[in-house]
């Protein structure tokens, strides 16, 4: 199979259409927060809307990956940017008739998370049909930049237009991105070959789908490095959620932020580097050593309260999460063939990205219910860990941290010690670019 790579300026032209989207998105998503916490007083409700984002598109990843696989994929990101711009647009009008209530954003956030499946997966595809095999991990880390860039730039840029434009604006501010990324993918040509469009019309979506999981599990290698992530996915999602409380355990939401910020420039740096400096060599050994980093981040950061440490291993772990991500999303797209893009794409999101909501339940009943009360000031490891990284409110939490990094340095060692995953970028790629 033989795709045709398109010219430099069409990815740039479409990198940007979509940077610009996710900083719409990333607007919207940080003021609705604020706004559903001024309006509820509820914590949990924040908690719920994230887990609302990121369950329903894990679920409808394999249908969506055997779909983006059907489809044109440049038409399956226009129609789904089409339709998050109308359910954006659809808020915007609730907000201004004073209509809008909670559930709003509940039906909103699993639109948003299904539309995004398919935005992500045919994304991917994309990505590794507009660029050559060499230079696919510089592309990767240029999508990786532009997480950074939103990450960076939404929580200030938010802030100051809520005083200004107020939530409305904002909204109306990402309908625009919407129909920018729209305008770029009409404008630039995508070379996309008829993919195998007669044995699909033969098979049903289910036989497309046993085919591209028996091809994952004849790949031992790359079945093992999902694996791997989905224990990182596992243990991000849990820290995720315990950033909040690490921090204003003994700080402000002042000091959150920029912690929040710092983090932020970690994923830009990240993405900088592996996109300047291609890493097309010994991929593998990066990832290793990156997660080795993650995992010291981790351990550094619950070692004491203190916001200088809390923030330097805030900066190691996003730049290492943002070259880990660039890597892995690499190597399985180039050991995809390219008329299963979608559907590979689609089965390793699902394995990694279940273990995100677990996560994200797992930390506040381990935080809550185990860890916090072993180190209170009466707990049972109040006189030994305790002695070394403090009692009290938080340092519960911390434990947790460090635990985290402790499994996070295990599973690396183990990966590394599974030789199919230590060789993987040894084996011939079955992407054909030519």
């Amino acid at each position: 199979m033989k795709v045709a790579i398109n010219k430099p300026g069409s990815f740039l032209i479409f990198w940007l259409g979509q940077t610009l989207s996710q900083i719409g998105s990333s607007l919207t998503s940080f003021a609705l927060g604020v706004w559903i916490y001024k309006s509820t007083g509820a914590i949990i409700e924040l908690g719920f809307v994230s887990f609302l984002t990121a369950l329903p598109g894990v679920m409808v990843s394999p249908l969506a990956g055997a779909l983006v696989d059907r489809w044109n994929r440049r038409f399956v990101l226009i129609w789904s940017d089409a339709g998050a711009a109308a359910n954006t647009l659809i808020v915007a009008i609730l907000f201004l008739s004073h209509h809008l209530a909670t559930w709003n954003i509940y039906l909103f956030s699993v639109v948003t998370s299904l539309l995004g499946a398919f935005q992500i997966l045919a994304r991917g595809a994309v990505v590794a049909m507009m660029v050559s095999q060499q230079q696919l991990i510089k592309a990767n880390g240029l999508m990786q930049l532009s997480v950074g860039i939103a990450q960076i730039a939404s929580p200030a840029l938010a802030g100051f237009l809520l005083l200004r434009i107020q939530l409305t604006g904002i909204i109306l501010a990402d309908f625009a991105t919407f129909l920018t990324a729209m305008m770029t993918l009409s404008i630039i040509q995508i070379h996309q070959e008829n993919i195998s469009r007669n044995n699909h019309q033969k098979l049903s979506i289910i036989d497309d789908l046993s085919i591209a999981w028996q091809y994952l599990l004849n790949q031992k290698g790359l079945l093992f490095l999902i694996l791997f992530l989905s224990v990182y996915n596992f243990i991000l999602g849990s820290i995720s959620v315990l950033v909040n409380p690490l921090v204003l355990s003994f700080s402000n939401s002042v000091f959150l932020g920029n912690i929040l910020s710092i983090g932020g420039l970690g994923m830009l740096l990240g993405g900088a580097a592996i996109s300047i400096g291609g890493g097309n060599s010994h991929r593998i050994q990066s990832l290793f050593v990156f997660s080795m980093l993650s995992g010291f981040a981790l351990i550094c950061s619950g070692l004491k309260p203190s916001i200088m440490l809390i923030a330097m291993s805030a900066f190691l772990f996003s730049v290492s999460l943002s070259i880990i991500n660039s890597i892995s999303q690499t190597i399985i797209q180039n050991k995809a063939t390219c008329e299963m893009q979608g559907r590979i794409l689609a089965l390793s999101g699902t394995i990694t990205g279940i273990s995100l909501p677990l996560g994200y339940l797992a930390a506040g009943l381990m935080a809550d219910y185990l860890f916090e009360p072993l180190l209170a000031e009466k707990g049972l490891l109040a006189k030994s860990i305790g002695s070394l990284i403090g009692v009290g409110p938080g340092r519960g939490v911390g434990l947790l941290f460090i635990s985290a990094g402790i499994l996070m340095i295990i599973a690396t060692v183990v990966a590394f010690c599974y030789q199919p995953l230590r060789c993987l970028d040894d084996t011939s790629m079955k992407r054909d670019i030519g």
